[in-house]
């Protein structure tokens, strides 16, 4: 019963925008009215322009299987923005690699991620997934989440000796929010601390 209950408010949750964007309007989707609700959340560009996507997807479902929707959405446009991409050099890529003391089990674990995440291109769900079988001697042996391919990857020293010491159940996933904080603390460890300019349109 509990599990319903949290999928039935977790539904709920996810579908507000549409009934905001619907409230006052005849239950009808008001467009211009989603996008100044989302913006106003604090969404940024290309996130709304996701979500954009996704409500016209739907609606082509729709029209696929010949159910009536307003052909107004048609019109729609998808916003989206150049994204600003960081990346770390390969010196603070050692950097953080070096780092071996740490005041808790959370910034080993979040290294040890983070360090796979670098090292092979993996998604995080395949990452967090990871067990000390799926390494045979030097190639980690992956089936990956999102897509089922099965992958064999050569790993460089400096990642073979990280899934030696994952845990029988996996690394433990602190959650993307509680992440991106302890992979801060990590770089100020490892001494990475430069300002970057973000500016947002």
């Amino acid at each position: 019963m509990c599990r319903v209950r949290r999928a039935k408010n977790a539904g709920q949750k996810a579908t507000a925008p549409l009934r905001r964007a619907r409230s006052g309007n005849n239950g009808s989707f008001d467009y211009d009215k989603f996008i100044d609700y989302a913006f106003g959340l604090g969404a940024k560009t290309n996130t709304v322009g996701n979500k954009i996507k996704t409500i016209t997807s739907f609606l082509n479902w729709c029209v696929g299987r010949g159910i009536e929707v307003n052909p107004e959405f048609k019109k729609f446009k998808r916003l989206s923005e150049d994204s600003v991409q960081v990346a770390l050099s390969l010196e603070e890529l050692e950097a953080i690699y070096q780092v071996t003391i740490l005041p808790d089990d959370r910034l080993s674990g979040i290294r040890n991620i983070f360090l796979l995440l670098c090292y092979t291109g993996l998604r995080h769900s395949d990452v967090v997934k990871l067990r000390p079988v799926n390494l045979k001697d030097d190639m980690l042996i992956v089936n990956t989440v999102k897509t089922s391919d099965n992958l064999k990857l050569p790993l460089m020293p400096q990642a073979r000796e990280i899934p030696e010491r994952c845990p029988e159940n996996g690394f433990p996933d602190p959650g993307n929010k509680q992440a991106n904080k302890l992979i801060r603390q990590l770089c100020e460890l490892a001494g990475i601390d430069e300002p970057t300019l973000m500016v947002e349109h």
